[in-house]
């Protein structure tokens, strides 16, 4: 297993994580600043298809045209005490959650300045386990991408403020299923 963990930092930039073995992954504390404009599109994609468990705790995403997206079918990803700040791209979120065995997402804020969704649960998205509970969700947009058939994702004491969601290629917001 590969150990990786980042620790108070900042990040001017972005960071590209693709790791095809299993991984123990840690990143609490950090502030991530977009210093890249448009090119900024994620403060940091977490990629790959084993095993394992990444922690994102405690951080600060700010300016990105989407912020952070995780996608490894065999991981589960554990996103808690976050807080989500000026993201620019209408048709996407702040959080991307795409592949995993588990995502556990709770006690995150995501700032009146996300002109996107909070939350998007992405085209690809396999249907994990997953909790989103106890956020502060006072965005544009709240959850896109929910779809019925999802039968393992569970919603509950999320205090959100935006009652539609702009799902991807949209040319309108809609009411939220979730």
């Amino acid at each position: 297993t590969y150990e990786f963990s980042l620790e108070n930092c900042v990040i001017n930039g972005k960071i590209y994580f693709y790791w095809n073995a299993d991984l123990d992954m840690t990143v609490d504390g950090c502030t991530f600043h977009n210093t890249l404009g448009d090119d900024g599109s994620y403060a940091l994609f977490v990629q790959g298809d084993q095993t394992g468990t990444v922690r994102f705790t405690n951080n600060v995403v700010d300016g990105y045209t989407r912020g952070v997206n995780f996608q490894r079918n065999q991981t589960e990803f554990l996103i808690d005490g976050n807080i989500f700040r000026n993201n620019s791209e209408v048709d996407r979120a702040a959080l991307q959650l795409t592949t995993a065995s588990k995502f556990t997402v709770t006690n995150n804020t995501f700032e009146e300045s996300i002109a996107s969704n909070a939350i998007w649960l992405w085209d690809g998205f396999n249907n994990p386990e997953t909790l989103i509970a106890d956020n502060d969700i006072r965005s544009a947009y709240s959850v896109s991408g929910y779809k019925t058939e999802y039968t393992n994702v569970t919603a509950t004491g999320n205090r959100v403020t935006p009652t539609q969601c702009w799902e991807k290629d949209a040319s309108a917001p809609s009411d939220c299923l979730l």
